[in-house]
């Protein structure tokens, strides 16, 4: 998930996408983000697993 993080990352800030790209990328990442704090803060197993189904 960290690495998928830093493709969004990447993503926000190419300064060839359009707003909406951007803005997308940007709402991924904040998806990411919260879904990592979740996996770091609350060690919940099953949120744990539906996390590495949604991501692969």
């Amino acid at each position: 998930m960290e690495r998928i993080k830093d493709q969004l990352l990447d993503q926000t800030r190419d300064p060839s996408l359009t707003r909406e790209q951007s803005d997308q990328a940007a709402l991924r990442l904040r998806q990411v983000k919260d879904d990592i704090n979740a996996i770091r803060y609350k060690h919940d197993h099953h949120a744990l697993k539906a996390m590495m189904e949604k991501y692969g």
